[in-house]
């Protein structure tokens, strides 16, 4: 049961290592992104397209003021896309980036045609997709 116990914290430590080194190559390309000691992130899995998606938040003046974004990841590592939004997704579907809020305010952002769309409905406001 130790043994069990002990591969499952390594698996569990390299897979957020991994998710660390990812998250810090894309976001020393993006000036809208920083990866740092008051940096959170959260890999939440991938989409069918195969986007991984992070929920992402960052602290700054002072921690007076946070940053809340969906980062898209492509296949390559590349930066796919961000959303600046009000919180953390909670989860995926195959298809769609599932928030907290309810249905008529806006509570998921889809895939259309295995593309995020430009802009989207979320918490009754409209987040851009952007770099």
């Amino acid at each position: 049961m130790k043994l069990f116990t002990l591969i499952i914290c390594f698996l569990t430590f390299s897979a957020k290592a991994d998710a660390d080194a990812v998250f810090e190559h894309v976001a020393s390309k993006s000036e809208y992104l920083r990866y740092d000691e008051q940096t959170e992130i959260k890999a939440l899995g991938s989409l069918s397209n195969g986007y991984k998606i992070y929920n992402y938040r960052h602290h700054w003046n002072n921690g007076n003021r946070i940053s809340i974004r969906i980062v898209a990841i492509g296949d390559n590592n590349e930066l796919v896309g961000i959303y600046a939004v009000n919180d953390w997704a909670s989860n995926l579907t195959s298809d769609c980036i599932v928030f907290p809020f309810p249905k008529d305010e806006g509570n998921s952002i889809c895939l259309t045609d295995g593309k995020l769309p430009e802009q989207a409905w979320i918490d009754g406001e409209n987040p851009a997709l952007f770099k």
